[in-house]
C-alpha cells in the first residue's frame, strides 16, 4: 500500500508521489511536511492472488505557515551620550530566513511611528534559524529623553514564516541629562596692540665733526592700549653719543641706546631725539626697534631705519677746539702725630680732604726712615688709621694715591739714644 501526495493540485490526487511504501497501520501513520501549502492523501492497495488492487478517497488539507514570536531586549539608558543597542530573540520559526530590522524611535516618541516621523536609528540584519540577532554599533544619543526600539521580522521569500513585530512600549530606555557642572568662567580676549616707529636723520649730507639728530616717533595704533613700551637704539659706528631726550618716559644714553616709555593709548605717540656726532666719513645707518608687553597685531613697523651720509669737511673748514681736560683739585692730607721716635711704634691717623671736605676710598702711600707702606682706602669720613714702626731716624713722606696733592707733608723720625747696660 502507498500513501500520496499530489505534487500540482490540492484537491485531485494527480501524479503522486509515495510517502510509504508497505504494511502500514493507518492508526499511527504520521508525516512532517517540509513546507507550508496544500496537500491530499490518499491510500492505494496494489493487490494480490487473494485480494483485488484498491485506492481510498483523496483527501485535501492544508499546512499554514509558522508563525514566530520576537522578544526584545534593549541596553540599559544613562546620560546623554550613552550608546543605546537592542537585541531579538526570534522563536517559534520553521527554519526562519529573511531580516530582522530594527528601528529607535525618539525622545520622547510615544507612537514609534506618528505620520511623516523618521525614526533617529535604522538597522536590518540577516536571518538564519531561530535565534538571537543584535544592533552593532549602535546609537549614540545627544538628547535626553525616553527612546522606543521596535524590532520587525520580515521573512522576504520563506513561504514557511510569517512576520511579526514587537510592541511599541516594550523596550522603553531612558536617557537623562549630563550631571550639572559649573561653568568655568570665561577668558576675556587678550589685549592687541599695533605699535609702529617712524625714524629720520639729520642734516643729510652733512660732514665730520658735526652733530646729527636722529628723531624716532612711537606710535599705537591699537586697538588696546599698549604697557610696558621699550624701545633699543644701537648707536651707529662712527658716531658718538651727544644727547637724548624724550617726550614720555626715561632713556639712557651710551652705546646702546635704551627708553622705558610706559604705557600708550590708541592713537597716542612719543617722541624721541637723539644727537650724535659725526666721526668717520662714511654713512651712519641708525636701527631702533620698539616692543610692549601686549601681542603685536603688525610686527613689521616695529623697527625703522634711517641712514645719514658723512662727508669729509671742505679744505680750510673751521675745525672746533677739543675741549679741555678738567683739572682735577688737588688733595689736602693731615698726619698726627707731628713726630716719630726711630724702634718705636705708633698709630698714625690721616685725614684726606678737598676743598675742606671729606673724601673717601684714598690711599696714602708712606716713604723714609725704613718705611714704604700704602695704607688701606680712607673711610666716609676721609680718614685712615695705620700702625708704623720706624726703623731708623730720617724724614717720612706722605703722599695720597692716584691724587694731585695741594702740599707735600714731611714728618721727621727722632732717632732714640739707649745707653748700654753696665753690671
Amino acid at each position: 500500500m502507498a500513501v500520496r501526495r499530489p505534487a500540482r493540485s490540492p484537491s485531485r490526487c494527480i501524479d503522486p508521489f509515495d510517502l510509504v511504501n508497505g504494511s502500514v497501520d493507518a492508526s499511527a501513520f504520521t508525516q512532517t511536511p517540509a513546507s507550508a501549502g496544500p496537500y491530499a492523501f490518499e491510500a492505494h492497495y496494489n493487490g494480490s492472488t487473494t485480494y483485488n488492487e484498491a485506492t481510498s478517497a483523496c483527501e485535501p488539507l492544508t499546512v499554514n505557515p509558522n508563525q514566530p514570536t520576537i522578544h526584545t531586549t534593549p541596553s540599559a539608558g544613562g546620560n546623554v551620550g550613552v550608546v543605546l543597542n537592542d537585541s531579538a530573540l526570534l522563536a517559534g520559526g520553521f527554519q526562519p530566513q529573511g531580516t530582522i530590522t530594527f528601528k529607535l524611535f525618539g525622545p520622547n516618541n510615544a507612537t514609534c511611528n506618528p505620520e511623516g516621523a523618521v525614526p533617529v536609528y535604522t538597522q536590518t540584519v540577516d536571518v538564519d534559524g531561530n535565534g538571537t540577532y543584535t544592533t552593532a554599533p549602535g546609537y549614540a544619543t545627544g538628547a535626553a529623553g525616553t527612546y522606543r526600539w521596535v524590532a520587525t521580522y520580515n521573512p522576504g521569500n520563506d513561504a514557511n514564516n510569517t512576520g511579526v513585530t514587537s510592541g511599541c512600549n516594550d523596550e522603553q530606555v531612558t536617557v537623562t541629562p549630563p550631571p550639572n557642572t559649573p561653568t568655568p568662567p570665561s577668558t576675556p580676549p587678550q589685549p592687541v596692540i599695533d605699535l609702529a616707529i617712524t625714524k629720520t636723520g639729520a642734516p643729510n649730507p652733512t660732514t665730520t665733526g658735526t652733530s646729527i639728530t636722529w628723531t624716532m616717533v612711537v606710535t599705537n595704533n591699537g586697538p588696546d592700549t599698549a604697557t610696558g613700551i621699550n624701545l633699543a637704539d644701537p648707536l651707529p659706528g662712527g658716531t658718538t653719543f651727544v644727547s637724548v631726550t624724550t617726550t614720555q618716559g626715561s632713556c639712557a644714553g651710551g652705546a646702546l641706546i635704551t627708553c622705558q616709555l610706559g604705557n600708550l593709548a590708541k592713537g597716542g605717540s612719543i617722541t624721541i631725539t637723539l644727537v650724535t656726532s659725526a666721526t668717520t666719513v662714511g654713512t651712519d645707518t641708525n636701527t631702533a626697534t620698539v616692543v610692549g608687553n601686549e601681542t603685536e597685531s603688525n610686527t613689521a613697523n616695529n623697527r625703522a631705519t634711517a641712514s645719514v651720509v658723512v662727508n669729509a669737511p671742505p679744505p680750510g673748514a673751521f675745525k672746533p677746539p677739543k675741549p679741555k681736560k678738567a683739572v682735577a683739585y688737588c688733595a689736602a692730607l693731615m698726619v698726627h702725630p707731628g713726630s716719630l721716635f726711630a724702634g718705636r711704634h705708633a698709630v698714625l691717623t690721616l685725614k684726606v680732604t678737598k676743598h675742606s671736605k671729606a673724601v673717601a676710598g684714598v690711599k696714602v702711600r708712606i716713604n723714609g726712615a725704613g718705611l714704604l707702606i700704602v695704607t688701606h682706602a680712607t673711610n666716609g669720613k676721609g680718614v685712615v688709621k695705620r700702625v708704623v714702626l720706624p726703623k731708623k731716624a730720617g724724614i717720612v713722606t706722605f703722599r695720597p694715591v692716584a691724587q694731585k696733592s695741594c702740599k707735600n707733608i714731611r714728618v721727621g723720625v727722632i732717632g732714640v739714644f739707649t745707653p748700654p747696660v753696665t753690671g
